[in-house]
């Protein structure tokens, strides 16, 4: 199978957020194909940008990977590399670690929390509107930092990935907004980057290069920018949900479409403008993905870690993409209501038409009366 032809079953799962059985058995040929001689050819999936510029939720990523570690990969070296984005751990340069960031709730109650992991003799301390957490025994967190933000993501660095659930059942006694979502959907909102030494702090070919002489400033402004990711794959999967639930109602009634269920569309509709117009307000001005916090203003460096750590994830397009689906969601849902109103003028003229007969035909009958 070409690559173009590939993109195109992508692009459509994408769109419909879901997989038959026919785009399996294309995403499965396609990761047999990445793979050659135990290794994989990441350069075919690097060298064209459009593949990586596909959305981080449900990616066809997550399938390829799946198929090719039942069907291709036998060495446990390759498994540990991973295929996470199309990007590899660099030759030469062993993996030191890695970075784990989730989402656990829309919002969280900060406070409590922090009393809570004290409370279990938890080292806690604030860093740039984070709670940082370095060590808590009681959760199995000995090495590695933790970041904890209020908007519900937590970012693990290290050996502390694998206090991950217990730091998620902590999270969950304090959630103030949760996520109405299954777990099986919220764990697909997680987002991993590999460590490797470096001369200096950097993202190349999204693996994180950390300095020898890195700081937990460097670690700050790379867990924001991993938490913006895993809040755009949230606001992302909302967004698109809403938009196919609204196409559907809106097809449903313009096929049932009557003299009695009008008013119902027209109120529909303008539920729907307004929320599409509130969710313009929440993907740019509320949630401010794309902006760079005010704690890494007064540094070059962190600046660029920050983007091109979100540059990893494609958050830049993906908003962009969402902003258009709004725009062209907004467009439709104008054009439904002129059609709407269009409706509504015809049946107030056919209305007046019938009332001015009705007076023309009660004339007519009072003047014959009289005649007679």
């Amino acid at each position: 199978m070409s690559l173009a032809r590939f993109e195109a079953f992508a692009s459509a799962a994408n769109v419909f957020q879901r997989y038959t059985s026919a785009f399996r058995a294309q995403y499965c040929a396609y990761a047999t194909s990445l793979w050659k001689d135990g290794g994989c050819r990441y350069s075919r999936v690097l060298t064209d940008r459009s593949c990586r510029s596909t959305p981080t939720c449900f990616t066809w990523r997550r399938w390829a990977a799946s198929a090719a570690a039942s069907r291709c990969i036998v060495d446990e070296t390759a498994v540990d590399q991973g295929f996470q984005r199309g990007n590899a751990v660099p030759h030469g340069q062993p993996k030191i670690g890695e970075v784990q960031a989730h989402i656990v709730a829309d919002s969280l109650h900060l406070e409590p929390l922090k009393n809570d992991l004290k409370s279990m003799g938890a080292k806690i301390s604030m860093r740039d509107g984070l709670t940082l957490v370095e060590e808590c025994s009681e959760l199995g967190h000995k090495e590695g930092l933790v970041f904890i933000h209020k908007n519900g993501s937590i970012v693990l660095w290290d050996a502390a990935t694998a206090a991950f659930a217990g730091y998620r059942k902590v999270m969950e006694q304090h959630v103030m907004i949760p996520l109405k979502l299954p777990k099986t959907v919220i764990e697909e909102f997680s987002e991993t980057i590999d460590l490797v030494d470096g001369d200096r702090s950097r993202i190349v070919k999204g693996v994180l290069h950390l300095g020898k002489d890195h700081t937990i400033a460097d670690k700050v402004a790379v867990s924001l920018a991993m938490m913006s990711a895993v809040q755009l794959n949230n606001v992302e999967l909302a967004i698109r949900q809403k938009i196919v639930v609204s196409n559907a109602e809106l097809d449903r009634l313009r096929q049932s479409m009557s003299r009695r269920n009008l008013d119902k569309l027209a109120e529909r509709l303008f539920e729907y403008q307004t929320y599409a117009h509130h969710t313009r307000y929440w993907l740019n001005l509320e949630h401010d993905l794309l902006e760079i916090p005010d704690s890494l203003w007064e540094d070059d460096h962190l600046r660029a870690l920050f983007r091109s750590t979100q540059a990893v994830f494609d958050m830049p397009p993906r908003l962009e993409k969402l902003n258009h689906r709004i725009s062209w969601q907004l467009e439709s849902l104008q054009s439904h209501s002129e059609f709407v109103r269009h409706k509504h003028s015809s049946r107030l003229e056919k209305i007046i038409i019938l009332v001015i007969t009705f007076e023309l035909a009660l004339g007519l009958t009072q003047a014959l009366y009289k005649l007679v």
